[in-house]
């Protein structure tokens, strides 16, 4: 009958409902683990960036860029790490959130992302290795921040993200 038929159609539509959700969710937080290691690892070429004390006098940009980086990696690692290990550390998560809201939101997060990035992108250190490396940081930094942007105004809506936003800041 024709009850039967609309209830069959609600059914399954909400079970394809569930269905994209969970797979929104879930790409949501693969990004954030691959945005985690991006972070770590440059973090760890920031602190051989630094270590090197000549480099601050032969490539003063370079080591001004990695030391941002050092501070940028670390917020990364605080808004993108594993939520329950980071509220352990003395509430600077929080902090990091109540200091700029902005990241507590993915289109802020986004464009935090994408600055990062670019700014990695355009460190041109003489040697290719560390050029490449910078650039392939600086890449899926960028790359990381357009699929916030693609999932922010492409698979949810804004009140969605003002949802998560509330709850990044609580």
């Amino acid at each position: 009958s024709g009850i039967d038929a609309v209830h069959d159609a609600s059914v399954n539509a909400k079970l394809q409902f569930m269905r994209i959700k969970s797979y929104v969710h879930s790409n949501t937080v693969t990004l954030k683990i691959v945005c985690t290691f991006i972070a770590c690892a440059m973090f760890c070429i920031s602190v051989l960036s630094v270590i090197n004390i000549f480099g601050l006098f032969f490539n003063p940009y370079q080591y001004l860029i990695a030391s941002y980086n050092l501070v940028f990696a670390f917020i990364i690692v605080l808004i993108d790490g594993p939520r329950d290990w980071l509220d352990r550390c003395w509430g600077i998560r929080k902090k990091v959130f109540q200091a700029a809201p902005c990241l507590g939101w993915l289109t802020g997060r986004a464009c935090f992302f994408v600055y990062v990035g670019s700014l990695n992108m355009v460190v041109l250190p003489a040697n290719m290795l560390w050029r490449s490396i910078y650039w392939a940081l600086g890449g899926a930094l960028c790359f990381a921040g357009v699929l916030m942007l693609l999932h922010r105004f492409v698979c949810r809506g804004k009140q969605l993200d003002d949802i998560v936003g509330a709850m990044e800041d609580g």
